[in-house]
């Protein structure tokens, strides 16, 4: 019967759902921030020119290691909050 209750109560539902959405930002969090980006370029006037090129930026500073420390954090907390 507890059991029951207790998987059927509106307050235990929403922190399930809030634990689904912090662990679906936490893998948002740990994909890469930078996407390369590809570049041509040609002209064909009296001077043949052609250009082909990749950008990639990189993350010196870490930024997503750091925001994947914070989206495991929010996993606990919301996990934390479905215990109590």
């Amino acid at each position: 019967f507890i059991t029951h209750a207790l998987n059927n109560s509106p307050t235990v539902q929403a922190a399930q759902a809030n634990v689904l959405a912090a662990k679906a930002r936490e893998r948002a969090a740990n994909q890469s921030l930078y996407n390369p980006e590809f570049v041509a370029e040609g002209q064909d006037a009296i001077d043949r020119t052609e250009f082909v090129g990749i950008n990639q930026s990189l993350d010196w500073t870490n930024k997503r290691y750091a925001r994947g420390q914070v989206g495991t954090k929010v996993v606990l907390v919301a996990r934390a909050q479905l215990e109590n």
